[in-house]
């Protein structure tokens, strides 16, 4: 199950909803102005959605980096514990900026096309990064906790502040 699935059925419910509270009555000749303009109004709609999503992103981005050379500056070697403790927490901290580097770059490619796609696309590049990190992640915070949480919740923001934006739609 996505992270967008409940908010799919809660966007047909609206459709629905609007659908009936939107019962128009035009005359035979009034209906290809009023297509065109719906049309319009729906293109205009989506272009703030893409906008607001492209800039939540690009915060995201400017956050997250900060974050990362946080994490990349820490030295695991002078911590006090176990080499194999250090050893786990730098493996799961290079496998995990580097599953972090790949979910940047697939949101940063990610194209506008219309809601329901980028919902869909959205929703798989989260799954795809929770599916690629996750092992790592367990294992980077033994010694630089703090420092991956902050990462985690950088993530978790982003995630709701998306599907609030989705919901907006």
């Amino acid at each position: 199950m996505g992270i967008f699935d409940f908010f799919r059925k809660i966007a047909k419910d609206k459709e629905n909803e609007n659908k009936t509270l939107n019962d128009e009555k035009l005359s035979f000749s009034e209906v290809g102005n009023w297509i065109e303009n719906k049309k319009k109004e729906i293109e205009t709609n989506e272009k703030k959605v893409f906008i607001a999503i492209k800039d939540r992103i690009n915060v995201f981005f400017h956050n997250i980096e900060a974050k990362i050379n946080v994490v990349k500056g820490i030295d695991v070697h002078s911590k006090k514990a176990e080499d194999r403790l250090k050893s786990a927490t730098e493996d799961g901290r290079a496998k995990y900026i580097e599953a972090l580097g790949f979910f940047i770059t697939t949101l940063n490619n990610l194209r506008e096309d219309n809601i329901k796609n980028v919902m869909f696309k959205v929703d798989k590049i989260f799954v795809d990064f929770n599916k690629l990190s996750n092992m790592s992640y367990e294992r980077a915070p033994i010694l630089i906790g703090k420092e991956m949480a902050d990462i985690r919740n950088e993530i978790k923001g982003m995630s709701k502040d998306l599907i609030e934006i989705f919901d907006g739609h």
